[in-house]
């Protein structure tokens, strides 16, 4: 996937990967930024309807939420083979596994815990079940 073009993000490196699916920075070469983008695993995209569906729906419902601890949702697509992909906001900072250790090691402070509990309460003003 590493240097490939999807409609017009060029994936530049892995980011991550995850049960369902792989993120990859990428430049957005018309706005000249660098993006996350989303991708569905093989076995997971291409074979399964129900995974793609439920990826849409990811898409669609984080594309709803507007909030500063949520990662903008910029696009949708799908590559030429029918691979799904969601295009978001390239957060730079440490990552998840690396801020979870440092949680079991520090505690967890008022101001993150008052942090936590705004982002709690955005996703049911969505309409969002999780």
């Amino acid at each position: 996937m590493i240097g490939r073009t999807l409609s017009h993000y060029r994936i530049l490196e892995k980011l991550g990967e995850g049960g369902m699916g792989v993120v990859y920075i990428a430049e957005d070469t018309l706005l000249g930024r660098r993006v996350a983008i989303k991708t569905l695993t093989a076995k997971r995209g291409l074979d399964s309807e129900h995974f793609r569906s439920r990826f849409l729906r990811e898409a669609r419902a984080v594309s709803a939420l507007s909030h500063p601890h949520i990662a903008t949702i910029h696009d949708y697509g799908e590559t030429e083979d029918g691979q799904p992909y969601i295009v978001m906001e390239l957060v730079e900072g440490p990552s998840s596994r690396r801020c979870r250790a440092g949680l079991r090691r520090a505690p967890i402070t008022t101001s993150v815990l008052a942090r936590l509990s705004r982002l709690s309460m955005t996703i049911p003003q969505a309409k969002i079940v999780y």
